[in-house]
């Protein structure tokens, strides 16, 4: 009959984790009993006492205080119908042998009568009070340091993981089509006691406009030992997709990033989300689209547009807009367009052609220049009609 065995490795393993934790509670019982006894301890010191003798009426001399002897506790008289005593208690021989000499001769005492050890002394005190104020805080700090390292030790087993994500930058994340993706992700352990273990997930971005999704890279994708309360900056890295040709403004995409954390050994892991973050992806060049029609009044039109810049252009650009109809339907046009300056207008004889010119600020990359063009036509229109007119219209940035 063929004998079921268990497999050497997994057997040492326990063998080696009972006998670990078998001498870290002996340990750690063996401290405690320690910090009990250091609490509990009487003090050993045996006090000291000497009786004098003294002529009847004896007094203390002059500003006499028992303070000026050290280790004398209390002193009194016993008088009676024969000779009269003088009891002295001190905190030990040690004492008595070091100022006994000197109580002695300022009292004009001879030797004592009687002196010992005082034994057997049974002081109706409480149960704290019976030991120093030094054992007690040795013994306090004592039971303290031992809790403390099986809270240290007990919480690598069954810490809860906590681990907070988030963005080391504020704001919209911009890139441009086809570039590098990097985004920065700070990871915080907040776990006292025990390390934690932080494993990501696949990072994912998601189209707003076309639920398309791209999946994207970490440069780090585990973390296998995060010290308590230490952050650790990994990143997102990937390529953005490329727009369509025909889109002219930037496409948003939804970016989630998610992991798993790990801390004690006996607990589960949680998972752990950064949030939904936006990311805009920009055209490479520069892209104008209008953005919206509408009627003024009855025959005026205003036509909305943006410019889309994912590069820097410290010159600027120069701008013309331009309408070009059959004489006796646009009356005039205006552009009102933002910190623009130097309008010039012009008028050909045989065709109704209106022209301005201008230049535009200085941009930073990823920005958005607003401007508005406002036709006057001669006859009443509609919306429909201003969307009409809106094709006779040429803008361009150079």
């Amino acid at each position: 009959m063929e004998r079921m065995t268990a497999s050497p490795k997994v057997g040492a393993g326990k063998i080696a984790l009972s006998t670990q934790l078998f001498t870290w509670v002996k340990r750690r019982v063996s401290a405690i009993g320690s910090a009990v006894r250091t609490l509990t301890r009487s003090n050993d010191v045996i006090p000291y006492s000497a009786i004098f003798t003294v002529p009847r009426h004896f007094s203390y001399p002059s500003q006499f205080s028992a303070s000026d002897y050290p280790g004398l506790l209390f002193c009194h008289f016993v008088r009676g119908t024969g000779d009269e005593k003088v009891v002295t208690y001190w905190t030990d021989e040690n004492h008595f042998k070091m100022s006994g000499g000197s109580f002695q001769s300022h009292m004009g005492l001879n030797d004592p009568d009687l002196a010992g050890f005082a034994v057997d002394l049974r002081p109706r005190i409480g149960l704290w009070k019976r030991y120093s104020l030094g054992e007690k805080i040795v013994g306090i700090a004592a039971l303290f340091g031992a809790f403390s390292v099986i809270q240290n030790y007990l919480a690598v087993w069954i810490s809860a993981p906590y681990v907070a994500m988030s963005y080391s930058e504020i704001g919209m994340l911009d890139v441009v089509e086809g570039g590098p993706i990097v985004v920065p992700i700070n990871v915080l352990s907040e776990v006292l006691f025990a390390p934690e273990k932080v494993t990501f997930g696949t990072p994912t971005l998601r189209s707003q406009s076309t639920g398309a999704t791209l999946t994207l890279n970490v440069d780090a994708p585990s973390l296998p030992n995060l010290s308590p309360a230490q952050s650790v900056q990994v990143k997102i890295i990937g390529t953005a997709p490329l727009l369509k040709k025909d889109r002219t403004s930037p496409e948003i995409y939804d970016l989630y990033i998610t992991a798993s954390a790990k801390a004690g050994i006996f607990r589960f892991p949680s998972a752990v989300s950064s949030g939904r973050r936006e990311l805009r992806i920009w055209p490479t060049q520069a892209r104008q689209s209008l953005t919206r029609i509408a009627l003024l009044g009855s025959n005026t039109c205003e036509l909305d547009g943006i410019l889309y810049l994912s590069k820097p252009y410290p010159q600027g650009f120069r701008a013309e807009i331009t309408s070009s109809s059959s004489t006796g339907d646009i009356a005039d046009m205006n552009v009102a367009a933002l910190t623009a300056s130097d309008l010039t207008k012009s008028t050909a004889a045989d065709r109704s052609t209106t022209k301005v010119e201008f230049r535009t600020p200085p941009f930073e990359k990823f920005e958005q220049y607003t401007y508005k063009v406002y036709l006057e036509l001669f006859k009443p229109t509609t919306n429909q009609g201003c969307a009409s007119w809106s094709s006779k219209v040429d803008v361009r940035f150079e």
